[in-house]
Parts: structure tokens; sequence; C-alpha cells
């Protein structure tokens, strides 16, 4: 008889468990330093990858989370800094901490971390986030993409939000490309990045090196 194989639980099955503690802003810090480390990785075999990581509102409302990044990148090459990406959920950013989330978002771009405004179009205050918050990069939710196709009402809105994005000047992002036709919808409403299933499911750190350096090869 086979041993059993452990798997690791998705996310989504223990992360609302641990929201707004003090293990949110832990598992927060084991992640950014696990996605430092793989840059690392992705440095010294002269790849030009860049890592995009969710960061929770209580490591952004944690009196210690800006010094924790500059202790976290300084272990690391310069260059790295630029490369990670900090996604910011909208969805759940409390309103009435916006001047301290503000704040310390500003102190992760004097870092020269990357910022991305993730779940765009699913809080209740999208405009003023996109107003007040610098960030160079905005996700759209995969909900209003993957549904494009059949529903005129989502496509609206994504090209109101690539619209919008464009006259802010960030780059757009959306989540949930299933397939090639949501992918050439996309391109043509002026998309930069797509992310989804249609490209790859999510993969280990060797495998996803090998998807890459094979897409790259077929792209070419």
């Amino acid at each position: 008889m086979a041993p059993p194989v452990w798997r690791y639980p998705a996310p989504g099955c223990f992360l609302p468990a641990i929201e707004n503690s003090w293990l949110d802003i832990e598992v927060g810090k084991y992640v950014i330093d696990t996605a430092l480390r793989d840059l690392d990785r992705i440095l010294q075999r002269g790849l030009p990858y860049s890592i995009s990581i969710n960061v929770n509102p209580s490591s952004l409302l944690d009196s210690g989370f800006i010094d924790y990044l500059h202790q976290a990148l300084a272990r690391h090459d310069r260059d790295l800094a630029g490369r990670l990406t900090l996604e910011i959920l909208e969805s759940t950013s409390p309103p009435e901490e916006l001047d301290t989330i503000v704040s310390n978002i500003q102190a992760c771009l004097r870092l020269g971390l990357q910022l991305s405004l993730d779940d765009f179009g699913t809080g209740q205050s999208s405009l003023s986030y996109l107003r007040t918050f610098p960030t160079q990069k905005i996700k759209i939710d995969r909900s209003f993409v993957i549904g494009m196709l059949d529903n005129p009402e989502d496509e609206a809105i994504v090209a109101a939000i690539i619209g919008l994005s464009k006259s802010f000047k960030r780059r757009v992002v959306a989540e949930g490309v299933e397939n090639g036709a949501i992918e050439a919808r996309l391109k043509r409403l002026g998309c930069d990045l797509g992310q989804g299933f249609y490209y790859s499911p999510a993969l280990p750190f060797e495998q996803a090196m090998t998807w890459a350096h094979d897409y790259s090869r077929r792209r070419q």
C-alpha cells in the first residue's frame, strides 16, 4: 500500500482564519522572504523575471512592516527591489486607515519596490483608491475578465478600467485569462499583461523556470 501523499492546503482554506492577526503578518513576512530568495536564484541565472506577491492590510498597518522590508532587502542584491511587486488588495483595504496605508505605500516606493492595486473594481472605493494609492500597476479582478465574452457589461467594465488606468499612466494586468479568445479581446482593448490558466497553473519554482524558458522560445 502506497504511503499517503501530503498536500498543502490552498491559501483560501486557512487565510480567512488568521486574517487581521499577528499570524497574518508573520505569513506575509514568510512570503516576502521566499520571494526574495527566489529572485536571488533568478538573478544568478541571468533571467529577466520578476515576482508579484499579495500584501495584506494587516502588514500595511503594522508599525514594523517598513523596517522589516528594509532589513529583508538589505540581505539581498540591491537590484532585487525593482523586481518585486507588492499587490495591495483593493477590496480589503479599510477606508478608515487609508492615511497609514498610503504612508507605508510611499515608503515601499522609496525602497524601490513595485506596487500594484489588486482586485480592482470589486471594492466600494475603487476610483478613490486609484487616485490615492501611488501604484504602478492595476490588476483587473478575474470576475469581470472571465465573463467578458458573454456579458457586454463585463466587457464594458474591463474597457473602462483599462481606459482609466491608461489615463493615470498605470500598467494594466488582467486576471482570469482562461483561453485565447479572452486574451485576444484584452489585447484589442489595450491591456498590457494577462494572468491565468490559459498560460499556466501555479507551479513550483523549477517547473516555473522551465515553463518560462519554453514560453520565451515559442514567442521568438
